[in-house]
């Protein structure tokens, strides 16, 4: 089993200036071999990724030869993380599209090992090649062999992940009740058993108001300065900015971690299942959008599913027109509609009064996923799964793609 543990660096001026370049020499190598990769395609020509390291190292002396002081596993493993964006293009499976060039303003990464056991972490101190050892905040949680290391830098701070191969087995799947939970706004989870999992929204709204006064400061330095005239006090309003939102984040992740950890612990469950959610086109709702951006719905079930899978928890999603809120729980009658600002469950058939989310987590802790009554559409029909996958631009689709005869290596 592979455990993954991210944490803060705190990296002296000049190791902060080395990892800054290696994360743009990463960068200029994944750009770079993309652009020999697309003129390829032009020229009727599939180049794997082993011509795009040969073609980078012929040039990357003369080109870029500052590269010299910086470790070379940057740009290797670059190289190797667009082969697997392109094999997920080309996967018709997964809804990829074609690779796109790395700007500088969209965060800094690079994988700093050079495969299985090259990195070492002894106590509160990890060593990076042509960097030596940068202060960690705190011990490695994991034991085993150190698979990759990817150092990032979110909101500001430097953070290092570190993948560890524990050598344990995946634990069998283990015997207890189901759970059904329902995710809400202003609840964010409630669990068939009665159990609620609180929105952080007065600290969420002490920062949104803060993050708006930052904004308006920013603002009007644009229109009274310039928008392309940079100072040293506008750059303090961008780095206040990003400690805002790094607040924004450890809050969400705070509540998640010990809700998610608190559920997959616990003995006495054996099943999860939750609702399947749209978050993207929730988030297209203008009344909806900040409330649905502020809950974190997404990160709170990922974090939860890969918990349930440490602990041997089955982790199911029901299907995404399953009625659970419009369905009642005591005698299983449905309501043709239901609006949000109902938060009672009123049954006309067994007069059922129960709170709005319970209902609906009792009854997808009741959901059958080999059932195949349960996975109907709207009106009544089984649900078809199809994405409809596009590229940008002029770049070759993936059944244009295919038609070409070349080996896919």
């Amino acid at each position: 089993m592979i455990m993954t543990h991210k944490i803060a660096l705190k990296p002296t001026k000049a190791q902060a200036t080395q990892l800054s370049k290696h994360c743009g020499y990463a960068r200029v190598a994944y750009n770079h071999c993309l652009d020999l990769f697309q003129d390829s395609l032009e020229n009727g020509e599939w180049k794997s990724v082993y011509d795009l390291k040969r073609e980078f190292n012929a040039v990357k002396n003369d080109e870029y030869e500052w590269n010299g002081e910086l470790s070379q596993n940057a740009s290797k493993n670059a190289v190797h993380h667009l082969d697997r964006a392109i094999k997920n293009w080309q996967d018709e499976n997964l809804p990829a599209r074609f690779p796109t060039p790395r700007k500088r303003c969209r965060g800094q990464s690079y994988q700093a090992d050079n495969g299985k056991g090259t990195i070492k972490v002894y106590g509160k101190a990890v060593y990076l090649p042509k960097i030596g050892w940068v202060k960690m905040a705190e011990c490695l949680r994991f034991n085993g062999v150190l698979t990759t290391t990817t150092v990032t830098k979110t909101h500001g701070r430097w953070f290092v992940c570190l993948s560890v191969e524990t050598g344990e087995d995946i634990p069998d799947k283990r015997i207890g009740e189901t759970i059904g939970i329902d995710m809400g706004l202003k609840m964010l989870a409630t669990y068939s058993d009665g159990t609620e999992v609180h929105n952080p929204v007065e600290e969420l709204d002490r920062q949104y108001r803060k993050l708006r006064r930052v904004d308006k400061a920013i603002a009007r330095s644009r229109n009274v300065h310039g928008k392309n005239k940079r100072s040293n006090r506008r750059q303090r309003l961008y780095d206040q900015r990003q400690r805002i939102y790094g607040r924004i984040t450890n809050i969400l992740n705070d509540v998640h971690h010990k809700a998610t950890s608190a559920l997959a612990k616990a003995m006495s469950v054996g099943k999860v299942i939750v609702e399947t959610l749209n978050v993207s086109g929730m988030r297209r709702n203008k009344c909806l959008s900040r409330a649905v951006q502020r809950a974190g719905m997404s990160g709170f079930l990922r974090m939860l599913e890969y918990k349930c899978e440490w602990y041997g928890v089955v982790f199911e999603k029901a299907d995404q027109w399953f009625p659970s809120t419009k369905t009642c729980s005591g005698c299983g009658a449905r309501k043709a509609k239901m609006s949000l600002n109902e938060r009672e469950y009123v049954c006309t058939s067994c007069g059922l009064v129960l709170d709005r989310d319970l209902n609906a987590a009792i009854n997808l802790s009741r959901y059958d996923v080999a059932s195949p009554a349960k996975s109907q559409n709207r009106r009544g029909g089984a649900v078809r799964r199809s994405r409809g996958l596009t590229c940008v631009d002029a770049r070759p689709t993936k059944r244009q793609s295919s038609q070409l005869s070349f080996a896919f290596v």
